[in-house]
């Protein structure tokens, strides 16, 4: 019999989502699964919808708890899970029919401890795929970490990738903050030691307005860059070798969040822009030199440092040009 495999669900205010996410779930072609949907305190009818899917598939468990966080909930599935694999999905996505099957079957064949699918980015305006060419390969975690570092065939979300539960039995999704991925995966990573990446898109990622990432400013609007001084931290200690890799990514998510500050006239009168900015200026010729960063995000450093308001037209024509959130575009293509 093949092996039972746990998908974690943490679900909250996304009733217009959560249908599609739990149809693509209970629709795999591997089904030996435990699905658990975690009703985060949600406000909407989310529990409801939990509750009736429960009802018509005996995989399913509900776990309604108080409000606690994105965190949170996947921390209480991972408690409850009994699977041999452990595999998250976000609640406003979805993912690919044979996504469990295929990941399971790299794992299988190539005896390794952690399969990593690539991801298809889904936005009002059409799709785009991480990864343009499709290859399988296998890597130590270290190569996995750095290959996600660099952002080109490895995604930086937990979501979309197969774990052997063991891997994942002492680590903790951190509490009350956003971009917990960052912070979960460096040492699962480096304390893994085969892992197959396929960059085959199977899962999909939906951006959208009013998302956790992508909504108004908050005090958490730094969390990304906390996230990546932690990597930085994890990669000093234990892989040097990937400090090239480290440094983009802080430098990276300097720039998600002044590209979030800058969609709002009054970008100037956030507490965070004073810090943004002078970062960002003052690393400016390291983030030209930088081969990782796309030729269009090295030439905005450019522009930043002649004159922010350059950049932010900049910013605003690459909106227009992609008719989406350009945040999410640069965010994407570095």
């Amino acid at each position: 019999m093949k092996p039972l495999i746990s998908i974690i669900v943490p679900i909250y205010n996304v009733e217009a989502y959560l249908a599609k996410c739990i149809n693509s779930i209970i629709n795999q072609t591997y089904g030996n699964l435990e699905i658990f949907l975690v009703d985060d305190g949600s406000p909407d009818r989310c529990g409801l919808i939990c509750d009736e899917y429960a009802k018509q598939d005996a995989r399913i468990k509900v776990i309604h708890k108080k409000n606690g966080g994105l965190s949170d909930a996947r921390n209480v599935g991972m408690d409850r899970a009994r699977g041999q694999y452990l595999f998250f999905v976000d609640s406003d996505d979805y993912i690919h029919e044979q996504s469990i099957e295929k990941l399971h079957s790299l794992i299988k064949d190539n005896s390794a401890q952690l399969a990593i699918g690539s991801v298809n980015n889904c936005f009002e305006t059409g799709d785009w795929p991480q990864c343009s060419q499709k290859e399988t390969y296998i890597c130590t975690g270290v190569q996995a970490f750095k290959d996600m570092l660099e952002g080109k065939k490895v995604p930086g979300s937990a979501c979309g990738k197969l774990f052997s539960k063991n891997l994942c039995v002492d680590h903790r999704f951190p509490l009350n903050k956003t971009y917990e991925d960052a912070f979960f995966l460096p040492t699962v990573l480096l304390e893994t030691p085969k892992v197959v990446v396929t960059t085959e898109p199977l899962y999909n990622y939906w951006h959208r307005a009013g998302s956790i990432t992508t909504g108004q400013i908050t005090d958490k609007v730094m969390d990304v860059v906390r996230a990546y001084e932690y990597t930085e931290q994890v990669v000093e200690k234990y892989c040097p070798e990937l400090r090239p890799q480290a440094n983009f990514r802080l430098f990276w998510s300097y720039f998600v969040v002044l590209d979030r500050l800058i969609k709002f006239s009054n970008y100037r009168n956030f507490p965070q822009y004073k810090e943004v900015i002078c970062y960002l200026k003052h690393n400016w010729k390291s983030v030209y030199k930088c081969t990782y960063f796309s030729i269009s995000r090295r030439i905005s450093a450019v522009l930043l440092k002649v004159n922010v308001s350059l950049y932010r037209l900049a910013f605003k024509l690459n909106q227009k040009k992609y008719g989406v959130n350009a945040a999410m575009m640069f965010s994407l293509a570095c």
